[in-house]
Parts: structure tokens; sequence; C-alpha cells
């Protein structure tokens, strides 16, 4: 062990570690490092002692915006030699996925190292408290080995209603301390904290401050809390060390400088053991004294920065990178000082002014090389037509998958780079299929073989499309972009809504215009676009921030917005004027379900607390409230006999009542259902689930006629052929288009 120790001190070659007490966990990580079976072994993974007395391995998985592909991502990462899992009560789907991926691992709770951090709406002493309570079952542990405060302040990223925090960062870290002594918490921290908050801390902590978590990257070094950590023995811990966090500073940004920055690129390809820059980077992290969570869902990324730990850089190199990337001024709140000039050196364009014909030359190039790279490749079994009963969904494997609906056999596949979490559109004429990728790119394919007709560049699309009177297609993307584009895939406009959008957008007014809500709070987050132009007509702001789709009244005049902050809210279609507000009531957590709208005004919604509801929305009264396990973001489906179908995050689809909610029947799916059922004309019910599976279920007893395994979870819902959807005459559902609109 003393060998070891040595040899960590001097290949870390920092102050910090000078003073901090090493040791090593006893496991060897076992990779396949090839095609062919070779296993190598990577070095086990050094620890650092904090000042609670605890340790913590230098190096660990961030899930940070992962969402469903947290699940996969963790089991990966403990399957590869990983012992350290960092999240956040903010991370949405994170905290249950992690508890749920440690469980199937089968390694001892005691063996892993779990880091959550304290969302700025839960300070208070209660609410902290209450708040750590949820995290520890939704992790399914009776102690968290790092909590941190996360950030002082509340903003969108934290989906805050206007009068949260409700109290101080210091009261929340005094109910932290108390945690701490009831065992629940054993060491604790803050993210996004600097020297002035630190001093503060310091000065009134009763319980060591153990780690600071904060952006660290070669271009934004936080030298000056590096130092303060270093002198008060605090472990300093970098996230977002890959650069992205640059991504996000300017709109339209959307190149990484770290990976992208040529001395790195060649210095990846002369050190004397080749490596990637994402292992130079890490490594450079390491010998300056940085624990280092590195984000990835990709599993041979996962395993691929694992081998940082056998890289060791000379300290030749290490001041090469200090000198090449130097690193911008820094406030002391945080904010980095950055002009043009910095930012040009940074992105890598010192002669930007003098080369723009270059530049757009090279832009074009990259945008025709990106769209043949992403024009997807269509694997075509057998052909479509039209007469029978065909399924249409995407996983999150990138594929789309044509399945017969009678018995699940697959007529053809469409594969893309990157999750297909957009549920499908057809075109008027039942000919062409629309969808979106999270490769940034929108796809219209024949239907009769999945061969494709046109691709369009957009931003990454998670939201499902919906298609106008004359064949326009409108779709948003996570770059806050809503895009109409026309049958021939020229784009008639697009518009920055300010904020992601996730749920499909609705059409109304006879077509005349197109609804949709973003994922922003404190701003407009509800808006009526002129279908046509993209004109605004009029925007309206929700209390939270809007996940779901917005639904259309039976009447059509009215259009119904579910938010994050627990509030259904009514508009007229027209105006935008405020019609009603209902409140479901903080303890539901908010609503990511889009609701089904009865041609009574019953509204029937899941809620992010586990519950389905039946509302009078007219009368603003519950009818009935029926509790079920995990949160629901599946949307209900209704059928014309008084039942509704809706799918659960533990794992569950069911059959339930309209007048009361009582089951008829449920199914289990395997893992989380977030896809949306829907039901055909001869008795089946379609839904696709986490666990990779798409089922077909008799309506009637809840047996399931068949399930096709695809290669990803399915989180879209599916599509069926127009001539065997299921006649649904008492509602309108999420926005789809009526006869009239056609």
């Amino acid at each position: 062990m003393l060998g070891l120790e040595g040899q960590a001190r001097s290949e870390l070659g920092c102050d910090m570690l000078e003073k901090a007490m090493l040791s090593y966990r006893y496991f060897i990580i076992i990779i396949i490092l090839d095609v062919q079976g070779v296993l190598n072994t990577v070095s086990p993974v050094p620890d650092r002692k904090m000042a609670s007395g605890y340790t913590i391995p230098v190096f660990g998985l961030g899930t940070a915006a992962m969402g469903d592909k947290t699940y996969d991502a963790v089991l990966s990462a403990l399957t590869a030699g990983y012992r350290m899992i960092d999240t956040a009560q903010a991370y949405w789907h994170s905290e249950e996925s992690i508890g749920r991926a440690i469980r199937d691992s089968g390694i001892p709770r005691e063996d892993i190292f779990i880091i959550s951090k304290l969302s700025p709406r839960h300070f208070g002493r209660d609410l902290t408290s209450r708040s750590v309570d949820v995290s520890l079952r939704k992790l399914g542990t009776d102690f968290i080995d790092l909590f941190l405060i996360h950030n002082i302040h509340c903003s969108d990223y934290f989906q805050c209603t206007p009068d949260e925090p409700k109290a101080t960062w210091e009261v929340a870290w005094k109910a932290m301390e108390e945690l701490h002594r009831q065992g629940k918490l054993r060491s604790l921290g803050v993210s996004n904290f600097y020297p002035p908050l630190l001093e503060k801390l310091v000065a009134m902590a009763e319980v060591p401050v153990s780690l600071v978590q904060n952006w660290f990257d070669p271009f934004y070094r936080d030298e000056a809390t590096r130092e303060y950590c270093e002198d008060h023995g605090i472990v300093y811990q970098g996230y977002s060390t890959f650069g992205t966090q640059w991504m996000y500073m300017r709109q339209g940004q959307d190149r990484n400088p770290v990976f992208t920055n040529p001395f790195l690129l060649q210095l990846s390809e002369t050190l004397d053991t080749p490596a990637h820059v994402a292992n130079i980077v890490l490594r450079w992290a390491l010998q300056k004294g940085v624990v280092v969570i590195p984000r990835s869902v990709n599993a041979e990324h996962i395993r691929n920065n694992l081998k940082v730990l056998d890289l060791e850089l000379s300290e030749k190199t290490v001041s090469g990178i200090d000198n090449n990337l130097a690193s911008v001024g820094i406030g002391v709140n945080g904010e980095p000082f950055l002009d043009d000039a910095t930012w040009n050196r940074i992105m890598g364009n010192l002669n930007a002014e003098s080369h723009d014909d270059d530049l757009t030359r090279l832009r074009a190039a990259t945008k025709e090389q990106r769209k043949e790279k992403h024009s997807g490749q269509t694997e075509s079994i057998d052909v479509v037509n039209r007469e029978d009963e065909t399924v249409f969904i995407g996983s999150d494997g990138g594929r789309m998958y044509a399945l017969d609906g009678v018995n699940g056999h697959v007529k053809w596949t469409f594969t893309s780079e990157e999750d297909l979490g957009s549920t499908a559109a057809f075109s008027p004429d039942q000919s062409v299929l629309y969808f979106g990728s999270e490769n940034s790119f929108m796809y219209a394919l024949r239907v009769r073989d999945g061969q494709v007709v046109w691709t369009v560049e957009t931003g990454p699309v998670r939201s499902s499309c919906v298609v106008g009177w004359d064949g326009t297609v409108y779709v948003g993307t996570l770059d806050n972009q809503i895009y109409a584009i026309r049958p021939d895939g020229m784009v008639k406009w697009s518009r920055d809504l300010g904020g992601e959008i996730w749920g499909r957008p609705a059409i109304g007014s006879g077509g005349r215009l197109v609804y949709v809500g973003v994922m922003a709070e404190n701003t407009d987050n509800a808006f009526a676009l002129d279908s046509q132009t993209g004109n605004l007509v009029w925007s309206f702001r929700a209390g939270g921030s809007n996940w779901s789709s917005p639904v259309l009244s039976p009447d059509g005049r009215c259009v119904l917005f579910s938010c994050r902050d627990s509030h259904i809210y009514t508009l007229l279609t027209d105006t935008g004027h405020l019609v009603s507000t209902f409140d479901v009531g903080e303890e539901h957590d908010g609503i990511d379900s889009t609701p089904a709208v009865a041609s009574d005004g019953t509204l029937f919604v899941g809620t992010n607390g586990g519950s389905v509801l039946a509302i009078d929305i007219e009368r603003g009264k519950l009818k009935w409230e029926k509790k079920l396990r995990g949160e629901i973001l599946s949307s209900p489906a209704l059928d014309n006999e008084g039942n509704l179908y809706i799918g659960t995050s533990d794992g569950q689809v069911l059959k339930l009542k309209q007048k009361d909610g009582s089951t008829v029947w449920q199914v289990p799916a395997g893992d989380a259902v977030m896809s949306s059922p829907k039901l055909d004309a001869h008795g089946r019910v379609f839904v696709g689930s986490n666990s990779g599976f798409v089922f077909a279920i008799n309506d009637e007893t809840g047996q399931v006629i068949w399930q096709v395994e695809t290669e990803g979870p399915v989180v879209a819902s599916p599509l069926i052929t127009a001539h065997h959807q299921y006649n649904y005459t008492l509602y309108r559902h999420s926005g789809e288009d009526t006869k009239d609109e056609l």
C-alpha cells in the first residue's frame, strides 16, 4: 500500500493531494477492451479523505440531464467498475433510476459512494428534511454518502415557483447538519459556491465542509476556489470537465471547445501512449488534485473514461496544456469574464474576421457532411400495405419500427444515431411518416418501405410532431425552436420560444393557430402562433414550466396547459385570456402527463406524485383520485365505454373506470411506462416500456397478445395506420387535429 500511495502522489503531482490521505478500494475493474474478448485490468480507483473522516473516490459518473437514460448508464458504469455516482434532486428521473440500477447491479450498497444535491426550492428546515427523505426513498437507501447544496439561486433549471426558495441557504445548511447527526447524510458540502460564500459557510458550519463541486475545465480553472479549498482542507470536485458549459454560453454555439481544441487533438496523437482528448483532460484534472465525475450515456465511452487511471502526463505536458489553453478570468461569484477576444480564443476563432468566406464554406461543408452522416439506414423486411394494421414506434436505441399490429412481426426498421423519443405522425394522405431524433434531424420516410423522403436539420427533437390541414409539419426542439416544415422538406418558418419544447404542439382555431408550451419559468411559457407565418398571436406566463402537451377542450374554444407548478390553466384559444386555474396540490409535485378531456368536460391526467385525477374543469372540482406508485408521465387514453388506459413509472399498464378510477386490470411491463397507450379498432392496446418492449394487450382481458423487444427504452407512443385507429368520438386528445382541421 505504501508503494501505491507514493505512486498516486507522484501521478497527481499536486500540493492538495500531499495534504490528503489516500487509500484504495480493494477491487479490480475488468473491462472488455476489444471484440476478440481479450481482458485487461484497470488500476484501482484511489480515494481521498474528507474533513468528515469518510473517503471519496477521485473518479465517478456524473448523471446530469440523462433523463430516461440514467438507469442504463449507471448500470453500465457500475458493471465497468465505477463506485461513485453523482446525482441531484433537480435531475429528472435520476435518483429513482440510480437506486434501481444499484439494486440490479448486485453490488453491496456500502461499496458505492452516492452524491446528491439539495434543490434550492427545498430550502427550509422542514422542506429540506422532507426532500432528503424523498431522495432516500428514491435511491433505496437509508443514508447518502455526500449531500450538497446545489445552488443558492432558484432558476428555471430548478423549476422554482415565483415564491421559492422559502428560506435561505443558511437555514438549509443547518437542516442538513441535523440530518447528518441523525445519520441520514454522512458528509456535507456545496456546489456553485465561491470564496466569499465559502468564507461565510466555513465560519458558521458546525459540521465541517467536506467538498465543493464547481465548474472546472481547461478554460475555466476556478483557481481561487481551489486555493481556498486547499487551505481549508476541503476536497474540490469538478463538473463539466469536458467543457460542455461553454456550449450554453451563447446562442447558436454547438461546438465543444475542449474536444475540438487543436492543441489537445495534436497531443492525443503524439503522446507515447495515444489517448483520446477526454482521457487527457481527465488525467490533467486529476493531476491538479480535482475529483472528476465525467458524464456519458454511451457504454463504450463510460468504459473508455476509466483508462485515465492508467495514464500519466509528464510535467511538461501538464504545463503545455496550462499555457496553450489559458483560463478565463473569473469574478468573485464565479462569473467568467468574456469579451469577444476571449470568446474567440476559447472557440479557436482568433482570425474569424479575416476568414469569413472560409468559415462560410466550412460551415456549408460541415452541414452537408452532417446531413449525409445522419441520413439514417433502412432495413426492409416486408412492405406496409395501408389496408393492413401496422404500428409505428421509435425507441431510444435509435430505431423506428414498423410492426404488424396482429402479430408484432417487424416489417421494416429505420436507424438513426440517437434516441427516437418523438411520436410519429402521418402526412394527410397517410403515405409519409414524420418524426424527429435527438441527432437534431427531422425525418420523412415512406410508410410503405421506410425509405427516406427527406431530412431537415433542426435541433435535438424529443417533441412529437403534428401535421396541419395543408400538410405542414410542426415540431419543437430542445434548443427552444418550433419549426413549420412544408411537405417537400423546406422550412416554412421557425421561432425561438425561449425554452426547451418537449410536448407536441396542438392545432386549433380551424387550423389557424398552433399552440405550444415550453420549459421556462419566470417568463412567458405558453404560446399561440400563426400557423402560416409563425407570428406571435398571444403568450401566457404559467406559474411552472410546460413539459406536457397542450390540449383543446371538446368545443375547441379553450386550450389547457398542465404545468410543473401543479396547476392546470384554461385559456381562450383565440385571445389567450385566462378562463380558470385548477390547483391539484403541491403534494402532486407537478404534472408531466398530457391530459385527455371527455365530452362532458372531465379531464383525466396523471401527476408526478403518482396519482390519476378526474377533474371537472368547468366547475373546478376534483371528482376522484386514484393513488398509484411512482411518477405518472404516460398520458391517458379514453375509450367510448367509460374506461381509461395509462402507464406508470413502476412498470404497470392499467385500465381504469372513468367514473371512479377503479382498476379493471393491470399488466406488468418490466420497467417504467412513459409511453402513452393507443387503442386500435380491434380490441388491442399498444404501448411501449423502458424495458425496451412494445406490447399489444387485449383491451378486455388485459392479456398480452404479443411483445417485441427493441434496442432501447421505448418512451414514444405508438402510431397506428389510419384504417385501424380507434374511433374516438367522445374527446379530443393532446392537440390532435380534428376532421375539420384536416
